[in-house]
């Protein structure tokens, strides 16, 4: 009974790629991490963790930009653009107006609004990066 029972738990984390308590598997922390830490991790990469792994991906992200960890640009339009994807209000608005994620429409009480992480450039370059797949299809259309 204990065996089947480790058994179907085993086959369980390995289908969702997360243990039983919910957090991810090493395989998808490291995903996270490289998600979140490499210029070299791409859009769906990003999808995968805010949808397989949220709570561990927001985790982290918070926890950098709380210590002044510097993400590359890249990395901030493709989270940025996932969670708009995904449609995760939740995550765009920590992105955009939490003072602690830094963007674009916080206040400092001077009626200015600075962008320490998420500012209008990662804004406009995730919109860009989601429409890209119609403006290929509209290039390929005139050819």
């Amino acid at each position: 009974n204990t065996h089947h029972t480790l058994h179907i738990q085993t086959q369980m984390e390995s289908s969702t790629n997360t243990a039983m308590d919910g957090t991810p598997s090493p395989s998808l922390k490291e995903l996270v991490k490289k998600c979140l830490c490499d210029d070299n991790s791409v859009f769906t990469e990003h999808m995968r963790c805010q949808t397989e792994a949220r709570a561990a991906y927001v985790a982290m992200l918070k926890m950098m930009l709380k210590n002044g960890a510097d993400l590359t640009q890249g990395s901030k339009v493709r989270v940025l653009a996932a969670a708009l994807v995904r449609k995760d209000v939740e995550l765009v608005d920590f992105c955009l107006r939490d003072p602690a994620g830094g963007g674009l429409l916080v206040s400092y009480g001077d009626g200015v609004a600075k962008a320490d992480n998420f500012g209008l450039m990662e804004l406009v370059k995730a919109a860009k990066l989601l429409d890209s797949g119609r403006q290929l299809r509209a290039k390929t259309a005139r050819l």
